[in-house]
């Protein structure tokens, strides 16, 4: 080995050193520094998850937005699926950045009571509402509190009433942490369950908490 390396000038020396180093460069994968989000093409009667505006290249803002087709329902719940290796579910903040709950609520089903004697508004009992991160699922659901118009027509009060989903229901985020170090390249987004409270609950099949199709698009780092 000493007489090979004798025998070696000192640039071959160099440029051994210098290939060596450019083929370990080669084998180190390319880490992600920003993700971009193609939107889904849903049918009419899908719910989506689409990009919201205020997105940018390190936090993807998921708008939840029902079907196109005017369906009215009366709440909806979902758990997600993504890899924690390399995207994080992001939680939202307060005016003061005050970190808050990993979604955000976008009031949809809220709703107000109304006397048919009195004009004046008057606050719903608050909606049933959950959210939450399970590792690599984010879980989370907005309900009524039940098909009670009837009961309250009775009563002379307009109760909580179904609505049409065409619009953002709820908001989830998800971050690109460097601490990560994730590889450029898709990151699955996978909606496991989805289930939809429909606009009339009572015995019938139709009158149950149905599964409904949620299309999710799709997620890039690079």
């Amino acid at each position: 080995m000493k007489t090979i390396l004798r025998s070696l000038s000192v640039p071959a020396l160099l440029l051994l050193t210098a290939c060596s180093g450019s083929q370990s460069g080669k084998d180190s994968p390319a880490v992600a520094s920003a993700m971009t989000y193609t939107d889904p093409a849903p049918a009419a009667t899908d719910w989506k998850l689409v990009k919201d505006p205020s997105s940018t290249g390190t936090r993807l803002v998921l708008n939840l937005v029902g079907p196109a087709n005017g369906t009215k329902f009366r709440g909806i719940g979902i758990t997600l699926q993504a890899d924690p290796a390399r995207v994080k579910f992001a939680r939202f903040t307060d005016g003061a950045g005050k970190p808050l709950g990993y979604y955000k609520d976008a009031g949809v089903f809220r709703d107000t009571f109304l006397d048919t004697t009195d004009t004046t508004p008057v606050d719903m009992p608050p909606t049933l509402q959950a959210g939450g991160v399970n590792r690599d699922k984010l879980m989370v659901g907005i309900y009524q509190k039940g098909d009670d118009e009837i009961f309250y027509q009775a009563r002379g009060i307009m109760g909580p009433s179904a609505k049409t989903c065409d619009r953002t229901v709820l908001q989830i985020a998800l971050a690109l942490d460097p601490a990560l170090k994730a590889t450029a390249g898709t990151v699955p987004l996978t909606i496991l369950k989805a289930r939809a409270m429909p606009e009339h609950v009572d015995g019938t099949q139709e009158g149950q908490i149905q599964n409904v199709s949620v299309k999710v698009g799709t997620l890039t780092l690079e």
